[in-house]
């Protein structure tokens, strides 16, 4: 029979939840505050939700590969492998569609625009994976110090970097276009 978990524990493991939720619930909140001038930007407004995807999605497997001491080694080689043949294309798709998206709408896209735009996702998205590894990392050692068990508590977390991570990277892109 498994042993029922702490009290203790679980109580932390809801607060934590909790302030993992408000988290990002404040990047929603930021993006109301300066709504009028997101629309002067169109595609990348677009492109936020599936950014947000991808950086949820890479930090996602990146915690998973972090839990198994013996194949951390191989695992994380062929992970950053697959990223770095994943990536591109996925990057390259999202401004595709969400340029093309806002060309529908009505947004004007010239070369120049759209090639920008491409180099700010590519950029945000890339910083953030680099930076998203740093942090889980770094996020490993703390939960392993503590003792906690970091296959359920690491994901979560990971996914709530990634999130404030990409929503900061969005600002500072915001910032540059304007």
């Amino acid at each position: 029979m498994k042993p029922a978990i702490p009290h203790n524990k679980l109580i932390a493991a809801i607060i934590l939840s909790g302030v993992l939720a408000s988290v990002g619930l404040i990047g929603g909140l930021g993006i109301q505050l300066v709504r009028r001038e997101i629309l002067s930007f169109l595609p990348l407004l677009i492109a936020l939700p599936a950014m947000n995807a991808m950086a949820g999605d890479y930090a996602t497997l990146t915690a998973s590969h972090l839990g198994d001491p013996e194949n951390y080694k191989k695992r994380t080689q062929k992970l950053v492998i697959a990223l770095l043949v994943s990536f591109p294309v996925s990057a390259l798709g999202v401004s595709g569609l969400s340029l093309g998206v806002a060309h529908l709408k009505g947004f004007v896209i010239t070369t120049e625009l759209a090639l920008e735009y491409t180099r700010l996702i590519f950029t945000t998205l890339g910083v953030v994976i680099v930076a998203m590894f740093a942090i889980i990392y770094l996020a490993k050692l703390l939960l392993e110090h503590q003792r906690i068990n970091i296959d359920d508590t690491l994901i979560p977390i990971a996914n709530t970097i990634a999130s404030v991570l990409l929503l900061t990277g969005f600002a500072i892109m915001s910032a540059r276009l304007v």
